[in-house]
């Protein structure tokens, strides 16, 4: 990794002023190399005190390459009372570690940790990046001094990154499912099945109305009524649970819906079995 650009990316970014989250050429990001322990080290300082976040390294401005945790997922770290963590890559391991810090921004000293940018009432003004150094600091980014930070990717650099899709740039990024209009998008950006990207809740109805010159007798209905059946045990020993129909209707305000369990109609979404209940449940909502 000599010579590379190596940041660490995650959900924790914009409570550090960036402008989005996963952002694989943010400044304030930059892991430096230390050379007495051959470990890349970041130290965030100004996260919200005993919270859990997510992250990954990042390679040249570029998500090409990045490294995480287990079979590349996310890796988990988790502030103290101080809000601030030192992020760990081991080059040689390939391993990702974290450990909180006792650093108290605003008591007045420049502790380990803080930086001016981090930190301004304890370190003080930045000076000025100065570009061309041949060092790219945390102030510069591929935007602003590429001699530095290297060249920011573009379409056309033959890797897809996650600001591009097979529509904005099919050179760099493939359709996964050729011939359907399943795109890149439609992936979770943030990393997590829990976090939709933008644009996911317009097109929750999907389907034209039955009956309408649009519908065809293929298609599912998803023109007003969205839904999925939730479980949830009750006990460790996972011998009752909850079923719990979690729906969404197009004209909630002006609907009331009603649950059937058996076609046994109820008001409330959710009916609780044993595991004396040995049948085929069957389940509409109206």
């Amino acid at each position: 990794f000599n010579g590379r650009i190596v940041r660490a990316a995650g959900d924790f970014q914009v409570e550090l002023g960036s402008s989005a989250l996963w952002l694989a050429t943010e400044a304030n990001t930059l892991m430096t190399l230390d050379s007495a322990s051959c470990l890349y080290l970041l130290v965030l300082s100004g996260l919200t005190a005993n919270k859990g976040y997510e992250w990954k390294v990042t390679f040249d401005n570029s998500w090409a390459g990045s490294i995480g945790c287990g079979n590349g997922g996310n890796c988990k770290f988790s502030t103290g009372a101080a809000g601030t963590v030192e992020l760990v890559f081991n080059p040689n391991t390939k391993a990702l570690s974290f450990r909180p810090l006792a650093t108290v921004c605003g008591n007045g000293d420049c502790e380990l940790g803080e930086t001016c940018r981090t930190c301004l009432t304890d370190c003080g003004v930045c000076p000025p990046a100065v570009c061309g150094d041949g060092k790219c600091e945390d102030a510069e980014t591929c935007d602003s001094c590429s001699s530095d930070c290297g060249n920011c990717p573009v379409c056309g650099d033959g890797t897809c990154q996650p600001n591009e899709t097979y529509q904005t740039c099919p050179g760099d990024c493939p359709n996964e499912l050729p011939g359907c209009g399943v795109f890149r998008e439609e992936s979770c950006e943030g990393g997590s099945q829990f976090h939709a990207n933008a644009g996911v809740e317009a097109k929750r109805w999907q389907t034209p109305k039955p009956g309408t010159k649009d519908y065809q007798s293929s298609y599912q209905d998803y023109h007003t009524l969205v839904g999925y059946a939730d479980i949830i045990y009750t006990g460790s020993d996972r011998s009752a649970a909850d079923v719990c129909l979690e729906t969404k209707h197009r004209y909630a305000s002006t609907v009331t819906l009603t649950y059937y369990f058996d076609n046994t109609a109820q008001s409330n979404k959710c009916k609780r079995f044993t595991s004396g209940y040995t049948d085929i449940l069957k389940t509409v909502v109206v």
